[in-house]
């Protein structure tokens, strides 16, 4: 039988990180703020929904990224590997933010 209480993988895997918490809180609170921010100044300028979401999804992709990792990672691993750990997120994020927008208007255009 499994005694979980004396078990430091069971431990380390169901502990809470108050780090990872704050991190994450910080950066979703301030990424919602700012997305609606942007998305509703360019609406207002250009009148282009899809213009509005995608700036807004290249801006607050790349500051949630770049928050969240320092918060996160800062003073826990070398400064070339949270650098890289920037790039690869943000390129993931930045592609299905592109590709899911994509998708959406043009499964919206057919149902009309």
């Amino acid at each position: 039988m499994l005694n979980i209480n004396n078990n430091l993988s069971y431990t380390k895997l169901f502990e809470i990180d108050t780090r990872l918490v704050i991190s994450s809180l910080i950066s979703l609170a301030i990424s919602l703020y700012l997305n609606g921010q942007i998305y509703y100044i360019v609406r207002k300028v250009k009148n282009k929904m899809w213009l509005s979401n995608l700036l807004s999804i290249i801006v607050v992709q790349f500051l949630d990224t770049i928050l969240f990792i320092l918060i996160y990672f800062l003073g826990n691993l070398p400064i070339i590997d949270i650098a890289l750990m920037m790039v690869i997120r943000y390129t993931f994020k930045l592609i299905i933010g592109i590709a899911a927008t994509g998708i959406i208007y043009k499964g919206n255009r057919l149902l009309r």
